[in-house]
């Protein structure tokens, strides 16, 4: 398909012009997958072209695994069985025709700015084609450069503060991350930060309510797959295995979600008082991550007692008067 409709090809995928539309191709196992790049003009046509596609059945007609829409694209894929580029066709011949109707950019659309394009250039990012301008595609790799110093001056930093969050880094290492649960709730772009880590602390978590609560939630319950976002980048479907542990002097509240499901998706704990004539120990932190290992057995042994419990947390009386 790639050869056919003249399109290049670099570190392991086709793109070029895909029937007048920015399209990156790429397999892997069990899968085949186009990533369109496009945007749409009119949020109502969007609707209307997804309304159109719901109509039918294109996993059963085409082999389609997964269609979703993104703000700077389309991501489909398709079950890679023997006659599939057969079916991809197909689909290409019924779906690509609708596009323009519907107010979908084409290649000739820089992907950045919207502008129309006079040659262009074509610059892949994170295995994803764009179509854009030249001075375009140089802002975005200061971008990207700009936000991989920033990213590496985090890496190299202190992942945690205070007692607990040094602990914690001393057991999980790079798999730890330092966030703000009021970030995540915000920026749909925070997501992508957590990719592969395992537990993001929220060291000292703001007192104001959330404004929108679906991100966290969606974190929380996810069990494969989610969209996740960076700036400047197609869209794309990552593993998000993130846990979230936040401290602060007051509970975690939503403005306007009412609903019970964000509640009992917490465990509110508390603290015992500071005893009046409590001395603290500066080294306390480090003598606990010198019991790095027999705190990891100890948690442990919480993790199969969870396992035996079918991953329900034991919950004291106060716990639960916590959430009231």
């Amino acid at each position: 398909m790639a050869r056919e409709n003249g399109m290049m090809v670099s570190n392991g995928v086709a793109y070029g012009n895909l029937r007048g539309y920015a399209a990156t191709l790429s397999e892997g196992t069990g899968y085949k997958q186009i990533v369109l790049t496009t945007k749409f003009s009119d949020p109502m046509l969007l609707n209307q072209l997804q309304e159109q596609i719901n109509q039918r059945n294109i996993t059963k007609e085409f082999r389609v695994q997964t269609l979703n829409f993104a703000p700077d694209g389309i991501l489909i894929s398709f079950f890679d069985n023997p006659g599939t580029i057969k079916k991809i066709e197909a689909f290409l011949d019924w779906f690509m025709p609708m596009l323009p109707t519907y107010g979908a950019s084409d290649v000739n659309t820089c992907s950045e700015c919207g502008g129309r394009l006079e040659g262009g250039c074509w610059k892949l990012i994170d295995g994803v084609a764009y179509h854009m301008h030249e001075n375009c595609a140089d802002e975005i790799c200061r971008n990207i450069e700009q936000e991989a110093q920033t990213k590496e001056q985090e890496d190299t930093g202190t992942y945690l503060k205070g007692t607990i969050g040094a602990v914690l880094g001393a057991l999980l290492g790079s798999n730890i991350k330092d966030g703000s649960i009021g970030k995540i709730s915000e920026n749909r772009f925070a997501r992508a930060d957590l990719e592969h880590i395992l537990l993001c602390v929220d060291d000292d978590m703001r007192m104001e309510a959330l404004r929108q609560t679906n991100y966290v939630k969606s974190i929380v319950t996810a069990q494969g797959k989610m969209d996740l976002e960076r700036k400047g980048k197609q869209s794309y479907q990552g593993w998000m295995f993130a846990r979230l542990l936040a401290f602060s002097n007051g509970d975690l509240q939503a403005l306007y979600d009412r609903n019970d499901g964000f509640y009992r998706r917490q465990l509110v704990l508390t603290t015992r008082e500071k005893p009046a004539g409590r001395v603290d120990d500066p080294d306390l932190a480090e003598k606990m991550k010198a019991e790095a290992e027999g705190i990891f057995l100890w948690a442990f042994e919480g993790l199969q007692r969870l396992v035996a419990n079918n991953f329900k947390f034991t919950e004291s009386k106060r716990t639960r008067d916590n959430l009231e």
